[in-house]
């Protein structure tokens, strides 16, 4: 759903764990809630805050949150683009991945597992640790 939104030339600008459902009969998934997407040539500015802090691509959360106050940052224009959705769907993975136990193979070290979990999904808006954690 997301190529076809990309190869439409729209990007969707709020991909997050609420807006991906998975439907398990009949092994079916969409891509909901299209209320901020935007056709990705569309360089006008976009005053609302879009995207959800947990699963928002780390140069869209670092631009929006960090220096929307920073007179040189903001001279720069960004325009949010197709890889900062499929970045999104990256932090989807992670944090389901932070978040869930296999049974079978549980987790050898769960309080590191933890510490980095909280690190990266700790809610702050102003939080770097997921530039380290790309790098």
């Amino acid at each position: 759903a997301l190529w076809i939104l990309h190869k439409a030339g729209w990007v969707h600008r709020d991909i997050s764990g609420g807006n991906v459902y998975w439907y398990q009969e009949g092994q079916t998934g969409l891509i909901g809630d299209f209320e901020y997407a935007k056709v990705g040539t569309d360089r006008g500015r976009h005053d609302v805050r879009t995207g959800t802090p947990f699963f928002m691509a780390a140069e869209t959360l670092h631009r929006k949150y960090l220096f929307e106050e920073d007179e040189l940052l903001n001279a720069v224009p960004f325009h949010h683009n197709p890889l900062h959705d499929l970045e999104s769907v990256w932090w989807i993975i992670i944090y389901i991945l932070f978040f869930n136990d296999d049974e079978e193979s549980l987790s050898p070290a769960p309080e590191a597992r933890q510490h980095q979990m909280e690190r990266l999904f700790d809610g702050q808006l102003e939080n770097m640790a997921r530039f380290t954690f790309l790098k």
